[in-house]
């Protein structure tokens, strides 16, 4: 398929690194489309699949995902009044099957892969507040005084060539909702800010912040030799987006 980025229609102050990193993820998905096996419906193998995820996926969709933030600083923020009439009346999204999933697997959906802003995030011991220590304490105490529950029934195993089929679906789906993105940003950029106005209204009436969509820290997943273009990409990236949300210190 043809994911040419398309010209965006809003100038921003951050056109030239956005640029640079629509170049750069469009590198990334032909590097990855060059190692795919030809022919449609072919089984990719999974050492391949994670090989490719922790080389040039992960990092291009870290990259994405902050031109996307950069992008949706432009935008004009819509109330959150009228989002969900226009959520309610909005029309479906386009019908699309770029792939044609493994003989054997599950069977693909139709609708157009979504792009996830939501990037996982570490966290250690050291980042709990007091009243985490205690609710852990107190669960773990609570959990020594009260009898062992009967474990549940185990769900069947699955064998090993519906585990490699439900793995490669996993990851065209998201190299698909990747490219699609890539084409088009301001239309995700769009959707994050519908979403993100919608879980800052809900944190809004808890006294809280929503949570970063991204971590200012090295992403999880990638490989030990990491693209040193990638890196300096990301640090660019990284203080940039970072002013967007200064409730939350940057620890990269």
């Amino acid at each position: 398929m043809d994911y040419a980025p398309r010209p965006l229609k809003l100038k921003t102050a951050h056109d030239g690194l956005i640029g640079r990193t629509r170049r750069f993820v469009l590198s990334l998905v032909a590097e990855i489309e060059e190692r795919l096996p030809p022919g449609e419906g072919a089984i990719i193998p999974a050492a391949l699949i994670r090989r490719l995820m922790r080389n040039w996926l992960i990092p291009a969709e870290a990259a994405m995902r902050r031109a996307i933030l950069l992008i949706a600083a432009s935008l004009p923020l819509p109330p959150l009044a009228a989002l969900i009439p226009a959520a309610a009346s909005a029309p479906a999204p386009p019908q699309a099957s770029p792939r044609k999933p493994p003989e054997g697997g599950a069977r693909k959906s139709s609708r157009t892969p979504v792009f996830s802003m939501k990037e996982p995030q570490r966290r250690s011991k050291a980042d709990d507040t007091a009243a985490d220590q205690l609710r852990r304490s107190l669960l773990q105490a609570a959990a020594m005084d009260r009898p062992c529950r009967p474990l549940a029934p185990l769900r069947p195993l699955r064998s090993p060539t519906e585990e490699a089929a439900r793995l490669q679906e996993r990851f065209l789906c998201r190299l698909d909702a990747l490219a699609f993105a890539m084409g088009n940003p301001e239309r995700e950029a769009e959707r994050f800010l519908r979403r993100q106005e919608k879980e800052a209204e809900k944190h809004r009436q808890i006294g809280a912040l929503p949570p970063l969509p991204i971590s200012f820290q090295r992403p999880s997943g990638l490989g030990e030799e990491t693209d040193p273009q990638f890196i300096s990409l990301l640090i660019d990236l990284n203080a940039a987006v970072a002013p967007l949300f200064p409730a939350h210190p940057n620890t990269s």
